[in-house]
């Protein structure tokens, strides 16, 4: 039997891999409410705080367009989660760290088995794609944070999964396809401009490939008019976006300066040939040692060659001519090599030291997307080959039931940053919260060291809003007046081999058992 089977068995799919798709489903409900029962709903982050502050801020002046602070790259997100405050009566951190989290990685099974579906034809190869996917740690980070990544990826896949379903339809439905397709790129935009473009900077590079492609004699034909179409995409999603831009939300112009930033920093790094930036150096200070990095991230290495492998085998075949070019045959196959090249300068990028060097860490989710469809329709046709003995078949089948348990572990506690193996910790305690709150309402304009990162600012931020005083984290500056000092931080400082700042001289003005608060003495009647 074919890999991918037959339409009519595919398409009403038998029980076996309905109740396979059901149990996926509760696996990705159970990893989102992880993080919730791990933490107690005790957990943030920088960005998850960040966001958490402008929706308050939208809230507080019933505005999604408030002055003074907005977010500048778009405004879908906190207009939904207003929406669903509103609706609930829910605290916004409850929403964003209790019932965000198993929802959006619920919803995140939901639209990439609907996408895979479409590309693969084949309920079964879609599951085993959406299993890999929740497999890859960087995909359910961004997904269970509390930031708008929750909502790009998959609207990415809802309109790739409408552009799939417009391909050889009637035209009536077709223009119903593609209206709904250019509604979600809208939404796309709307959450996230930065996010919009790679996804249109994605299906450019993928049209050019497909003419490069389409010049080989050997190739089947490609209908022009597919090639054509990637071309009505790019050029429309390009209008969409300078329209939002321009007229709809003129802060995300700013996003045209940060260009103009990467395009001179990366010029300098070419001119000096030296790194601005490394965005490798948090492994070594950011997990307990390389090795467990390496072991947590060892789906994503595999994946990444893998998924290569495969796409080098089906570039062969479709410039040999024993595959087409078609959008719908070759679409995941051009979108691949898109969101790749991507992943490659944004390498440079941070090398250039620009956009706190995780460019690539933002764009890789999309290219995991396409990666996990291509290595899932790989391990299939492999696994469906009929020149496969039937005990190799059974060893091959368990020794991936072992990988993918390891695999399941792992990404989980990778994206939620799990205590036992990284130093980025991202949870917080009671006593820390209270002491942050006492801090912030005692102070005024101060500059108070919080911590080895900026966990605590974050949580003043999650929790309160914007401060009044200014938090430093790393190492202790001559200006820095206070020190907010944890034993969860000593603890961590231990663990990492940093030294604590020295306060055995400073005065302290607060203590609740487990954090307290110091403060320089004043060496002149004029410091405070």
């Amino acid at each position: 039997m074919s890999p991918l089977g037959d339409r009519s068995s595919t398409m009403s799919g038998p029980s076996p891999a309905r109740l396979l798709a059901a149990l996926l489903l509760l696996y990705a409900l159970a990893v989102g409410g992880y993080i919730v029962l791990r933490y107690h709903g005790q957990w943030t982050e920088g960005d998850s705080a960040r966001m958490t502050y402008f929706i308050d801020v939208a809230h507080t002046q019933g505005t999604i367009n408030p002055m003074g602070s907005f977010y500048p790259h778009g405004l879908a997100y906190q207009a939904l989660s207003l929406v669903v405050l509103a609706a609930t009566g829910l605290s916004l951190q409850t929403l964003q760290a209790a019932i965000y989290p198993p929802v959006a990685a619920l919803g995140l099974g939901l639209t990439s088995l609907a996408f895979f579906i479409q590309v693969t034809r084949d309920r079964r190869v879609a599951i085993l794609a959406t299993l890999f996917l929740l497999l890859q740690p960087d995909v359910l980070f961004v997904t269970l944070r509390g930031s708008h990544e929750k909502l790009d990826w998959p609207l990415m896949m809802m309109a790739l999964m409408l552009l799939y379903r417009s391909v050889n339809q009637s035209l009536r439905k077709t223009a119903v396809y593609v209206g709904l397709f250019y509604l979600i790129i809208f939404a796309m935009i709307a959450t996230n401009v930065f996010f919009a473009s790679t996804f249109l900077v994605a299906v450019m590079l993928s049209l050019l490939l497909g003419l490069v492609a389409a010049m080989f004699p050997r190739r089947r034909s490609a209908s022009p008019r597919d090639l054509r179409r990637l071309m009505y995409i790019a050029l429309s999603c390009g209008v969409l976006l300078f329209a939002f831009m321009a007229y709809l939300y003129p802060q995300a112009l700013s996003d045209l300066r940060t260009l103009r930033t990467i395009w001179d920093r990366a010029g300098a790094l070419a001119l000096n040939a030296e790194p601005q930036g490394n965005p490798y150096a948090y492994i070594s200070f950011g997990w307990v040692s390389p090795r467990i990095y390496l072991g947590l991230t060892t789906f994503t290495w595999s994946l990444i060659a893998l998924s290569f492998a495969e796409w080098l085998r089906r570039a062969k075949r479709i410039l040999n001519g024993q595959e087409s070019l078609g959008l719908r045959e070759s679409l995941d196959w051009l979108l691949y090599a898109g969101f790749a090249i991507q992943v490659a300068l944004s390498i440079i990028v941070d090398m250039a030291g620009v956009l706190g060097e995780n460019m690539q860490l933002r764009i890789f989710p999309g290219f995991t997307v396409l990666a996990v469809c291509l290595l899932a329709r790989a391990v299939w046709r492999l696994a469906a080959s009929p020149r496969l003995r039937e005990w190799k078949r059974r060893i091959v089948f368990g020794l991936m039931a072992l990988s993918v348990t390891w695999f399941a572990l792992a990404s989980v506690f990778k994206a939620t940053n799990e205590p036992l193996f990284s130093n980025k910790w991202s949870f917080y305690s009671a006593a820390e919260d209270s002491a942050a709150y006492w801090t912030d309402n005692h102070l005024r304009f101060a500059n108070i060291w919080n911590g080895l990162d900026e966990r605590i600012a974050a949580l003043f931020q999650f929790k309160y809003g914007q401060s009044q005083n200014f938090y430093d984290a790393y190492m202790l500056k001559s200006q820095d007046r206070y020190v907010l000092f944890s034993e969860r931080e000593r603890e961590r400082g231990l663990r990492m081999g940093v030294a604590m700042p020295s306060v055995l001289n400073w005065l302290r003005i607060y203590d609740n058992g487990e954090v307290h608060l110091y403060h320089r003495r004043p060496q002149t009647p004029y410091q405070r």
